[in-house]
């Protein structure tokens, strides 16, 4: 425990705020998307492409009219 006192205010100052290196946003972002694999067998390509089809579809509702129902 006394390494640790020794190694925090380091660790503050050399990586600044928290947020900036939490991984947490991005592990989340990954869990929902492979969430979305269908090819278990070539998992990174499913990633990919349930990726651009998620892009696809938010950028392409951004298009449509208010009497059209989107997710």
């Amino acid at each position: 425990m006394e390494h640790l006192l020794i190694h925090l205010p380091y660790e503050a100052k050399t990586g600044g705020p928290v947020q900036y290196r939490w991984m947490y946003p991005f592990e989340r972002c990954m869990h929902s998307l492979e969430k979305k694999v269908r090819n278990k067998s070539c998992v990174e390509g499913s990633i990919a492409e349930a990726y651009i089809i998620q892009e696809i579809s938010n950028f392409c509702s951004l298009y449509f009219g208010k009497d059209v129902q989107t997710k």
